[in-house]
Order: structure tokens, then C-alpha cells, then sequence
């Protein structure tokens, strides 16, 4: 499914469904100046999520810095980190999204001791070159 803008609420809380119940996990190719004001506007989604610049150059923004990515230039964004993406040259990238309990199990080991501490973390963003 193209998608050419990110439908939110009252919160900026994207209102897509990454995935289904049974796996939740979704990945984009994003193609940013096809979306309707050439950019992915503010959105924030319960999910973390992985980008890759595949071409061009992107600008990922939260609410503090702005990120400049270069191809081959990656990000994490935590759950919860409100964010947008802007592209003047036809950046193009991967975005992946998914709930932390595809890693784990919400009532498991691995999801107390990994994954829950990285949810609430201050690092709301991490940029991979």
C-alpha cells in the first residue's frame, strides 16, 4: 500500500496500523517528495522504528535537533519520539516499524531486562552513518 500522507489525531498520534496483531511490524519505501507536502509531516507512533536512506539526502526533525542523513545514513526512533521527515533532492529510504514485542514477549526476560529499559529512555533518536 503507497501511502502519500500520515493520518493523525488530535495528538499527532499516527493513526496507521503497522502490521497486524498476530505481526506487528510494517516496512515502507518511502519516496519523500511523493507524499502531499513533500514531506512525512509530525507523527509519533507507540512503535520504534528503523529508517535507511537508500538515495539523496533527508532531514529527520524531532523536537530538539535536526537530523541530516546522507545515503546509507540510518536512524532509530524510539517509541513515543515525534518526528517528521523533509527531503529537498528526492530522498528516498526504508522505514521499518514495529511493536517492541516482536522482540520479545512483554511478560518475558528478555523484554524486562532489553527492551523495556530502551522504551522510557531519554535517547529518543540515534543516528547510524
Amino acid at each position: 500500500m503507497k501511502i502519500y500522507a500520515i493520518p493523525t489525531d488530535e495528538t499527532m498520534r499516527s493513526l496507521l496500523d503497522h502490521g497486524c496483531r498476530d505481526f506487528p511490524f510494517e516496512y515502507y519505501l518511502d519516496e519523500i517528495n511523493q507524499f502531499h507536502s513533500q514531506s512525512i509531516e509530525w507523527h509519533w507512533h507507540k512503535e520504534v522504528e528503523f529508517s535507511l536512506v537508500l538515495y539523496g539526502n533527508v532531514r529527520c526533525i524531532d523536537e530538539v535537533n535536526i537530523y541530516h542523513l546522507s545515503s546509507g545514513d540510518g536512524l532509530f526512533l524510539n517509541s513515543g519520539t515525534l518526528h517528521r521527515f523533509e527531503s529537498d533532492d528526492g530522498g528516498t529510504m526504508i522505514n521499518m516499524v514495529f511493536s517492541p514485542e516482536l522482540i520479545a514477549p512483554q511478560d518475558s526476560f528478555l523484554y524486562r531486562d532489553f527492551v523495556e529499559r530502551i522504551l522510557p529512555s531519554d535517547c529518543p533518536l540515534t543516528h547510524f552513518r
